[in-house]
């Protein structure tokens, strides 16, 4: 008798787990590039180069850095110049436009030792991650 309710109860919560998994709420793209750029956000504030490029594409082009080669020495010598020091990146007030597996976020305010700006991220879905393809900064 006692195996048997231990049966049951294994089974109803395998059901339950299944049934979890299957109302589990699929995440928007917007939700998801949220999280993206909110570990870009911690990487940025970390001043963790290698962390920071890992949200950026290898089809990442930009006019003046070129490739992501290109953004990824700019940042580190941002950073070995102490333009990093203190940044600050915040994400409150940006917006998120979709259209198919591309987007685009404006405005991220980012200050630091620098000053301030005010930069565009141009985003693109490759597999099931939002990666930066592009960037624009007035000033950069």
């Amino acid at each position: 008798m006692m195996k048997r309710g231990v049966c049951m109860l294994t089974a109803c919560l395998l059901l339950a787990v299944v049934a979890g998994c299957a109302t589990a709420a699929k995440k928007s793209p917007e939700d998801l590039i949220k999280e993206q750029l909110m570990g870009w956000k911690a990487a940025m504030e970390a001043q963790d180069v290698d962390k920071i490029m890992a949200n950026f594409s290898d089809n990442f082009k930009h006019y003046d850095w070129k490739d992501k080669a290109g953004a990824k020495d700019f940042i580190a010598d941002a950073k070995d110049m102490g333009y990093l020091e203190g940044i600050e990146v915040l994400l409150d007030d940006m917006e998120i436009k979709v259209e198919g597996d591309k987007a685009t976020v404006y405005p991220i305010d980012i200050s630091g030792a620098f000053g301030s700006l005010s930069m565009e991220l141009s985003l693109a879905k490759e597999g099931d991650t939002w990666m930066v393809v592009g960037l624009d900064a007035a000033g950069l």
